[in-house]
């Protein structure tokens, strides 16, 4: 399924800021929604449920101020910046080159 006309037709000329119209387009969204199986697929109730939590996040950012305070934020996309780490230990220059800190020999291939 590649578009919810039945959803789309239950939403024509209706206020999707309106919470009983919203319920209405999840519940006509979730009947229409049948994701196919598939053996490296992700399970079809964890997409089907997928679908509508996106479409309640489209309808939280687009009707933002028709929405609570509270669910405002439910709408607003994550920024998470780039994480980086450092790792360092101590090694004793007395037991090299047992404990010699060296490269990985794919690490190159890694980090490319």
């Amino acid at each position: 399924m590649n578009h919810a006309t039945q959803t789309e037709s239950y939403l024509a000329g209706k206020s999707l800021g309106d919470l009983n119209v919203l319920k209405g387009a999840l519940d006509a969204l979730s009947k229409e929604i049948t994701p196919t199986e598939g053996a490296v697929l992700s399970s079809t109730s964890y997409r089907k449920n997928l679908a509508c939590a996106l479409f309640y996040k489209f309808v939280l950012d687009v009707c933002s101020s028709a929405v609570a305070s509270s669910y405002r934020s439910g709408g607003l996309m994550l920024y998470r910046p780039v994480s980086t780490a450092v790792q360092t230990y101590d090694t004793k220059k007395d037991e090299w080159p047992l404990s010699q800190p060296i490269a990985q020999l794919d690490s190159a291939y890694v980090v490319s």
